[in-house]
């Protein structure tokens, strides 16, 4: 029983187009093999020699030597890509050119492989002695048959049909397990002479497919009905198993199938655009990684079947879901503080990274009420600051939209949009979420209507506008700066989680 394995792409792959329109521009105007030889010399490989050296100088052998050798790798296809935009223009060979470079890259790939047998004695010394299949099981248990889910509501057919999936997961999970145990080390040896993540699946056997990267760590991707956690319009969002913790993530991956309704060229197109849009919101989220109000990644994987790639997002599982299902049910007041609190600090790393997220609203805050915990999430909409083109690009919800924002995209300039994407477009957003959560009332904009109505709604809006009677409740005072129609008079982030703390104290 052999499997289907794909190794993941890395950066220079994934960018390969890009990689070479760049590069034949560049020619077309001017640049040389010298300046391309350059970089090289100067930027890509004292970067490598670096990376070397920490692994000689005694840095963990395996993410080491996997860092050194996915680098070098890393060059050969950056250079390889750039040589061949060169001997496209100039309608000539460069093998000579290749061979100096990859001489000076064997010399160092002969330092890093050295490290090798160490590096594998350090992986397998990671291996957990056995797996906690057990307590996976019991926290899928209360995962899927929590109350929340009222399987009341279904038939007694719908019932046991679903538990029955679940048990038959469950055997599909053990089984898969026990594949691992036999065939790890087989599988690390792979990571290690490629320096790339696996995915592996066995199609006539289970149902689910495994993913092992090149952290070292080993995944379960359950992909059956029952443990799909949204299906979106570019995206899909499973459960996925961390099986060397024990632990249940969540996995987002773009959409690849479409309705052939459509056809087979505007399907294709649609996968297309699904990956591209899916992996610009997951460098925002691998930029942030880490930060404290942000949803958290763990891994970004990407591989290519069939001349389509797919990327696997590894993250945070938020079985709460979102903020929107949670307004105005009165949660407890030390709850909404706490999810303020995170979200605050979520939007001041976003601000300090020079991004600008354009559309904050409860639908987008996730929630784990198990430990007051609320984070930033869909960084589809996401910019730097003055990005082109994506900033010129008019994107929002209208109801959490500003007054300068709304009034921009009623002009339908990219240019007039441009202007006035700040920081402070998130800040009114933001505002807009806490006056929800600390009220208990929605804003005074209308939902209904088309999104020019809405928008129409916005920027008509007086500029004392703030119910007075409002005043009184707990944070006012910041919510009303926060939603000032001249963003002039907006705090930033920081001076909100200020102002923000003051209160509370006071």
């Amino acid at each position: 029983m052999e499997p289907r394995i794909l190794e993941e792409l890395l950066p220079p792959e994934i960018k390969k187009e890009l990689i070479q329109i760049a590069a034949a521009l560049a020619f077309k105007k001017g640049k040389e093999y010298p300046l391309l030889l350059r970089h090289f010399a100067t930027k890509l490989f004292p970067h490598l020699l670096k990376k070397i050296q920490a692994l000689e100088k005694g840095a963990p052998a395996f993410p080491a030597y996997l860092q050194a050798k996915r680098y070098l790798l890393e060059i050969k296809i950056w250079f390889n890509l750039n040589l061949e935009a060169w001997e496209s223009f100039h309608r000539t060979s460069g093998e000579d050119k290749r061979q100096e470079v990859f001489s000076a890259l064997g010399a160092q790939q002969v330092r890093i492989e050295r490290f090798r047998d160490k590096a594998l004695k350090m992986a397998i010394g990671q291996f957990p002695s056995q797996y906690q299949i057990p307590q996976i099981f019991e926290e899928l248990d209360r995962i899927l048959l929590n109350p929340k889910l009222k399987l009341e509501r279904f038939s007694e057919k719908q019932r046991e049909d679903f538990r029955r999936n679940l048990e038959g997961s469950k055997e599909w999970i053990r089984q898969i397990a026990a594949l691992i145990q036999d065939h790890r080390h087989q599988w690390l040896e792979r990571i290690l002479d490629t320096g790339r993540s696996l995915s592996l699946s066995y199609p006539q056997q289970f149902p689910h497919s495994i993913l092992y990267t090149s952290e070292n760590r080993i995944y379960i991707v359950l992909e059956t009905a029952e443990h799909f956690l949204g299906i979106g319009e570019g995206k899909i969002v499973t459960r996925i198993l961390d099986l060397d913790n024990a632990a249940i993530k969540a996995l987002v991956k773009p959409r690849t199938i479409f309705m052939q309704e459509a056809g087979p060229e505007e399907a294709q197109k649609k996968r297309k655009g699904a990956f591209e849009s899916a992996y610009r919101e997951s460098s925002f989220l691998m930029q942030l990684k880490g930060q404290e109000g942000i949803l958290q990644v763990y891994e970004r994987l990407i591989f290519e079947l069939n001349g389509n790639k797919h990327l696997y997002l590894i993250e945070e599982r938020y079985e709460d879901l979102s903020l929107q299902g949670h307004l105005y049910k009165e949660l407890p007041i030390e709850v909404k503080i706490a999810i303020a609190r995170h979200l605050l600090k979520g939007l001041i790393h976003i601000h300090e990274k020079k991004i600008i997220h354009r559309d904050l609203k409860p639908g987008n805050v996730l929630l784990d009420l198990s430990k007051n915990n609320a984070v930033i999430g869909d960084f589809n909409f996401a910019c730097h600051f003055g990005e082109r083109p994506y900033v010129t690009i008019s994107a929002f919800t209208p109801v959490s939209c500003s007054p300068e924002y709304a009034k921009a995209v009623l002009t339908k300039k990219g240019e007039e949009v441009e202007k006035v994407t700040t920081p402070l477009v998130d800040v009114w957003s933001l505002g807009m979420i806490f006056y929800c959560l600390f009220f208990d009332v929605a804003p005074p904009i209308s939902p209904k209507g088309t999104a020019e109505q809405i928008l129409e709604q916005i920027v008509q809006m007086p500029k004392e506008w703030f119910p007075e009677f409002l005043m009184e409740l707990p944070f006012a005072p910041l919510i009303k700066r926060m939603l000032s129609v001249d963003p002039h008079e907006r705090p930033t982030a920081k001076e909100a989680l200020i102002q923000f703390e003051q209160l509370l104290r006071s």
